[in-house]
């Protein structure tokens, strides 16, 4: 991704919005784990940053929802899950799961599709914004 400045920016604006600013790291490393999708398809900084814009919007017109609850039912239902980042070694596939595999299996170079369905399933995303985003 080319505009990783600006992310940041943004990223710590909107957090800082929501009085979520210690979020920055996880979803910041979160998106930089989805670096290498085709930003012709699926552009993960605006996609998070849509998402917690939308999460402000919910929680101004009814302050009784936790901002973290809705953070991670909507980080679930993002896109993003759906692409699969793969590690070919040796004829070998390892599929790649974003919220456990140490960062250092993200900067090789790794073949990336599209899938139907989300990996990790929804509610394993859900469990790692719960802990994660608190």
């Amino acid at each position: 991704m080319t505009d990783s400045p600006t992310f940041e920016a943004s990223l710590l604006h909107i957090l800082g919005l929501l009085g979520k600013q210690d979020w920055m790291e996880p979803l910041a490393t979160l998106a930089d784990r989805f670096r290498q999708l085709p930003e012709t398809e699926i552009n993960i900084h605006a996609e998070l940053l849509n998402m917690l814009y939308s999460v402000r919007e919910v929680s101004a017109q009814d302050s009784s929802l936790p901002v973290s609850y809705l953070v991670a039912i909507k980080l679930s239902a993002l896109d993003i899950w759906c692409w699969r980042l793969v590690r070919v070694t040796d004829g070998h596939h390892k599929y790649l799961d974003p919220l456990t595999t140490p960062e250092a299996e993200f900067s090789l170079p790794l073949d990336v599709h599209q899938a139907a369905s989300a990996f990790p399933a929804p509610d394993v995303v859900k469990r790692w914004a719960r802990e994660h985003l608190r």
